[in-house]
């Protein structure tokens, strides 16, 4: 069954970090595949966000992003079976597509559904002439986007935190290296945040480890919607969350995050009114496009301390280059102090 309602379907879809993960070889296999079996000129593997539709695997297709609504993906997902186009010219549905205008005449889109049934893309294949499509190379289709969504979810359970939906450490990091690897001169703005729940350990031992770990739940999801879709989030352990913040520096961060700590402020658990969550943030950025993975984490680490140290329940952000920042062990102490 097809489930679109939008801001659980977006939730699904921004929980797999498919569109900010590094690229999935076996999709573009899937993509090739796919056109081979049509006999099409292009296909793809298209995901469908909020307002834009890409594709994180293609054959033969230049142009990656497209505006959701200018898509024929977009109307694909929101059924049950395989979107048919024979002749998109003439099709009430599709003839004012900008993509018709510039000659694609057939289409055939596979929606991609997850085990909740969220449908948050499609396997598709088109081209300029008509295509021959067959039940049987229909149903051939539909067997590789049911691969297509296996090799999504599978990376995601390797990487994931099962009680969050978040990255684990492991995929979490993996993240920050790929991001750190795309850096250049040119395009060097990355933001890391280090979030520590504060008091976390009364909250497990007041109310229960169900009710904490509603809490950490509810974290998570405030933070996929807070950052809207850009961020990659992870578990680092415990009650220690990661985000990432491609594009961003930390003045641009910051706003971001405050914004986070007061809703995660305004948490309430049902049948616990006494209950009060607060959270503590350090926001550093990659202000060298060299900069290593330990490098950014510990200055991170080092402002999330400073936030510790004083009042909780407050974002610091580091500023500048390593050295204008206090050393991290000079940090846990002041922490340790101050505990």
């Amino acid at each position: 069954m097809c489930i679109m309602d939008k801001n659980e379907r977006l939730a699904a879809l921004y929980g797999m970090e498919i569109l900010s993960g590094p690229p999935e070889p076996a999709l573009d296999q899937i993509a090739k595949m796919a056109r081979l079996e049509l006999g099409a000129q292009h296909a793809g593997i298209m995901i469908v966000d909020r307002t834009t539709a890409t594709f994180v695997a293609c054959e033969n297709i230049k142009v990656k992003v497209y505006p959701r609504n200018n898509t024929f993906c977009n109307l694909a997902i929101k059924g049950n079976a395989p979107l048919i186009i024979r002749d998109a010219v003439n099709d009430p549905r599709t003839k004012f597509l900008p993509l018709v205008a510039l000659g694609v005449r057939s289409y055939v889109g596979v929606p991609l559904t997850t085990h909740a049934g969220y449908n948050i893309g499609t396997l598709c294949v088109f081209g300029t002439e008509e295509l021959d499509i067959t039940p049987e190379k229909v149903c051939k289709l539909q067997e590789l986007a049911r691969l297509a969504m296996y090799c999504v979810e599978l990376r995601q359970l390797a990487t994931q935190d099962h009680l969050t939906g978040a990255l684990n450490r492991r995929g979490f990091m993996s993240e920050l290296d790929c991001a750190l690897h795309r850096l250049s001169p040119d395009t060097s703005d990355l933001a890391l945040v280090i979030m520590d729940l504060d008091h976390f350990k009364t909250v497990n031992d007041r109310f229960g480890h169900a009710t904490g770990d509603l809490v950490l739940q509810a974290v998570v999801l405030l933070a996929k919607q807070e950052c809207n879709g850009i961020s990659v989030i992870g578990r680092l352990g415990g009650e220690e969350f990661g985000i990432l913040l491609p594009g961003l520096d930390e003045a641009a961060a910051f706003p971001i995050i405050e914004r986070l700590r007061q809703r995660i402020e305004a948490i309430q658990v049902p049948n616990v009114p006494m209950l009060r969550v607060t959270a503590s943030f350090g926001i550093a950025e990659a202000d060298d496009f060299m900069v290593g993975a330990s490098t950014l984490m510990a200055k991170a680490d080092a402002a999330l301390y400073k936030a510790k140290a004083g009042s909780r329940n407050m974002t610091v952000v580091a500023r500048g280059k390593m050295g204008e920042v206090k050393h991290l062990a000079e940090v846990r102490s002041l922490f340790e102090s101050a505990a």
